[in-house]
């Protein structure tokens, strides 16, 4: 996790703003050298002076969420929330602290508050299809993940869990047509054409299996594994 850097920038003319700018390098070169103990002691001299200081808030939440104390970082977040609903950084840092959590209900709520901030947010639709597929709700897994590559056609990531869904609701035709698509925009990548192999596998259509693992043999000529599936698929197809 990354902690801010800039200094508020309308607190210049306090009276405090050098003594809080000062801290604030301080809990910085602190965190870049995990002596976490001194930079939570900055941030929290900073809260003394000014108890609204976003910056110092929220580095504290990053601090104790690295270190696992889950709670407290939680605790501050939640300030720096109710500082800046408009914070889309926060928004992300406390959706990926919940979904690791396995509060996924409200790991989703922090990604739609994102999408309140930027409705066309990649990496936000592509969280919410995480946390959805991963409450077992893959319809709505799949429409988040639709609108993730909608924004961005190359988000690897959505093609391969929008393939899954598809899967996991026995929809297998649709799972083979996002994995050849994903192989036309990714050019032939390995990774699209070995998911597309164990599919058309499952579904006993072994020359088509055999297509994908040579289409990937032309571009690795030493892949092992694909190397085995064919001499597999060869002996299926033969038999």
């Amino acid at each position: 996790m990354e902690i801010i850097t800039e200094i508020d920038e309308h607190k210049k003319n306090d009276d405090d703003w050098l003594k809080i700018k000062d801290l604030m390098k301080i809990g910085d070169v602190s965190i870049d050298i995990k002596d976490y103990g001194i930079a939570i002691k900055k941030y929290t001299d900073v809260l003394d002076i000014d108890p609204k200081n976003l910056r110092a808030l929220f580095n504290l939440g990053v601090i104790y969420a690295t270190i696992g104390v889950n709670n407290k970082a939680i605790k501050y977040w939640r300030i720096c929330s109710e500082i800046n609903p408009q914070f889309l950084d926060l928004w992300f840092y406390f959706g990926t602290l919940y979904f690791r959590l396995e509060r996924y209900s409200e790991a989703i709520q922090c990604f739609e508050e994102i999408l309140k901030i930027d409705k066309k947010n990649s990496p936000a639709f592509f969280n919410l299809g995480n946390s959805y597929m991963n409450l077992y709700k893959y319809q709505k897994a799949i429409k988040y993940y639709e609108a993730a590559m909608s924004s961005d056609m190359f988000d690897f990531e959505s093609y391969l869990n929008l393939t899954k869904c598809y899967e996991r609701l026995g929809i297998l035709e649709s799972a083979i047509e996002i994995l050849k698509e994903a192989a036309d925009t990714f050019l032939n990548d390995k990774i699209f054409l070995d998911e597309l192999g164990k599919i058309y596998i499952e579904m006993e259509d072994f020359q088509h299996a055999f297509e994908c693992y040579e289409t990937i043999i032309i571009a690795e000529p030493c892949n092992a594994q694909a190397e085995k599936k064919i001499k597999l698929l060869k002996s299926l197809i033969e038999s």
